[in-house]
């Protein structure tokens, strides 16, 4: 009988053994996965190289995946003509070829917003001022100095949006500027 319960024990230990083995291995094949999903869309590495540098006074569209790098933002909707932010912070990577120094230019975004957003605007972490939407379709612009930008190197402009909410239409992103274009010009000349 001590033989046929040893037996029984010897049988059970490698089968909790290989179950234990299998919960280990999914385990690791979802932190894998996830990993690796985490890496393509929340962590994206800028590859300065892969983006062609665009010119002041180039108007850059929601479309434009190749000029800039959208960063916190959803892709493109299908519905219409804009892409949203996704979440209180959003920025917009891009390179220059050349900027000329000591000019004042405007940036002007032709945007629409979920609800009415403040929204604060910077440049290379310069402060450039808050723009307000009211919900429907409109162009705002702030001022700078050209010696905020750099030639040939990633420029970043980043939007704080701090009452980003849900459109309450089932959609649980928080969303806060629709962007449809923007355009960075000297503006005294």
């Amino acid at each position: 009988m001590a033989s046929n319960n040893h037996s029984n024990s010897d049988s059970v230990k490698p089968s909790g053994t290989r179950k234990w083995l299998w919960v280990s291995a999914a385990v690791i094949l979802w932190a894998a996965l996830f990993s690796w999903l985490a890496s393509l869309f929340w962590n994206r590495s800028i590859d300065v190289n892969r983006y062609f540098s665009w010119h002041i006074g180039e108007t850059i569209s929601y479309e434009d995946d190749g000029k800039v790098v959208f960063q916190n933002w959803g892709s493109k909707e299908v519905s219409f003509d804009y892409r949203w932010t996704v979440g209180r912070k959003a920025a917009i990577s891009f390179r220059l070829g050349e900027v000329e120094k000591n000019r004042q230019c405007v940036l002007i975004i032709t945007a629409r917003s979920c609800g009415a957003q403040e929204i604060a605007f910077s440049l290379n972490d310069h402060s450039l001022g808050k723009l307000t939407f009211p919900g429907p379709e409109i162009a705002g612009s702030l001022s700078f100095k050209s010696d905020l930008l750099t030639a040939e190197t990633m420029n970043v402009l980043t939007l704080r949006i701090p009452h980003a909410q849900q459109p309450g239409n089932g959609d649980p992103r928080l969303l806060g500027l629709a962007l449809k274009s923007f355009i960075m010009r000297y503006s005294d000349k």
